[in-house]
């Protein structure tokens, strides 16, 4: 499979806090096309995912800055248009472990042509493996059926199927699951106090 320079395709850039932690996700567009069209099909994409699951993330979650960039580039402007539904989280942090801000849960698939894509996302705090109620069980993976939101959040993934793409410039089709996991990284700076 070849290799894709990470400016092949039109990106958006969310940067976010959660659980007193600035995270940055990568969202690939197709070409953004005139007047950017491409990324505002986006960005209301991306505002929709959030709408999602706001109701699990924490409740300190807050959007700092909606980035873009072109193909070929790899200079980010301030985002032309904002992402629609500004998430607020809806789950309070009171009894939040501190392991929470470790956890991480992403979304997995494929493009058309078989390359691998991955949305992570900081500061979800619904099916638990931070609170002490480990509902993801031994294979870390929530499964379909095992919870609501994220079958609805990969359905409407999926259902934008022509809005996003691969770092390839292909569709994404998702797998039906989400992994729940620590964060090697995260868990470190835990460790270390900071």
């Amino acid at each position: 499979m070849p290799d894709y320079a990470p400016n092949f395709t039109a990106r958006i850039r969310i940067k976010y806090t959660a659980l007193g932690r600035v995270h940055t996700q990568t969202w690939r567009v197709p070409a953004a096309g005139a007047g950017d069209t491409g990324i505002g099909a986006g960005i209301v994409a991306i505002g929709n995912y959030y709408a999602d699951i706001e109701a699990n993330l924490s409740d300190d979650f807050a959007i700092i800055a909606t980035t873009f960039a072109r193909e070929n580039t790899d200079i980010f402007l301030p985002s032309i248009v904002t992402v629609t539904a500004t998430p607020g989280g809806g789950t309070p942090l009171t009894g939040s472990e501190k392991r929470a801000a470790s956890q991480s849960l992403s979304f997995v698939g494929r493009s058309s042509a078989g390359l691998r894509a991955v949305i992570f996302q900081y500061g979800y705090l619904g099916t638990q493996l931070a609170q002490g109620a480990d509902t993801v069980g031994d294979d870390f993976r929530i499964n379909p059926g095992e919870d609501v939101l994220i079958d609805n959040t990969i359905a409407d993934l999926n259902g934008v199927l022509n809005t996003m793409c691969a770092n390839d410039g292909n569709n994404i089709t998702w797998y039906p699951y989400a992994n729940l996991k620590y964060n090697d990284y995260w868990l470190k700076k835990s460790r270390g106090g900071s």
